[in-house]
């Protein structure tokens, strides 16, 4: 893994880390959080599981800075550190496995708190107790339930089904949620605590449901301005479809 982060202290932060997958919510909520709380960009992260990407800045338009798969940004007013990864990761487990490890490592390194790693999970692999509960829920861990496990609890939040305390916090099946779940297990290992904030959903315009998604999240990370109009939406979501139907063809 090749970095160009410097030496800023991260001692005791929550790393949010936005996991390519169904409906790119856990990408949408990230944006949403970083142009709204506007973190510093602190620099990228390189290694060869991931997919190259490069493009023009999706928070500034004024910007002659370039995006690149994975970045991470810093806020030390609250405490948070955000890894936008805007690609996925390749197919070679061996390489995926060896970029969470290192990840894992990087910030254990840096002496953060915990992981919070947001992604969707397929809509129409839900039963009907976890339909009657809304799409939002989440995954702990034994490091992570010690640590937040009551805070969770308080805010009223549905944990997914089969993740509970008598078995030890093992993680369910989560289809289309990308790279979640090796990440929650490697965590596990590490003892390093993860906690999965999940939406299920399907592919398409998801905008709404992400603005849901993160609303929710900020009831426990409390970042977000009290203001009735709080979002700063990113300018880059005006190109996330195109442009609109000639009417002409019509």
């Amino acid at each position: 893994m090749i970095t160009t982060l410097g030496d800023e202290d991260y001692k005791s932060c929550k790393v949010v880390i936005a996991c390519p997958s169904v409906g790119n919510v856990g990408q949408l909520a990230v944006d949403l959080l970083i142009s709204t709380i506007k973190p510093e960009p602190k620099g990228i992260i390189w290694h060869e599981a991931v997919l190259p990407l490069v493009g023009s800045d999706p928070y500034d338009t004024q910007s002659k800075s370039l995006c690149t798969s994975t970045q991470v940004y810093y806020s030390a007013k609250h405490k948070l550190v955000l890894v936008q990864m805007r690609a996925p990761l390749n197919s070679n487990t061996k390489q995926q496995d060896g970029f969470l490890r290192e990840l894992i490592e990087l910030f254990s390194r840096k002496q953060c708190e915990s992981f919070v790693v947001l992604g969707g999970v397929f809509g129409h692999t839900r039963n009907d107790v976890e339909m009657r509960t809304g799409p939002f829920c989440y995954v702990t861990c034994p490091e992570s339930n010690r640590l937040y496990g009551s805070v969770l609890k308080e805010l009223n939040w549905p944990q997914m089904n089969g993740n509970d305390a008598e078995n030890n916090f093992p993680c369910p099946s989560l289809s289309g949620a990308g790279f979640c779940k090796r990440l929650f297990k490697l965590c596990v290992e590490e003892k390093m605590p993860c906690t999965l904030l999940l939406l299920y959903c399907s592919e398409g315009d998801n905008l709404q449901d992400c603005i849901m998604f993160t609303s929710t999240i900020d009831n426990w990370l409390k970042v977000l301005p009290d203001q009735a109009q709080k979002f700063i939406y990113p300018p880059s979501w005006k190109f996330l479809f195109g442009n609109t139907a000639n009417p002409e063809m019509y």
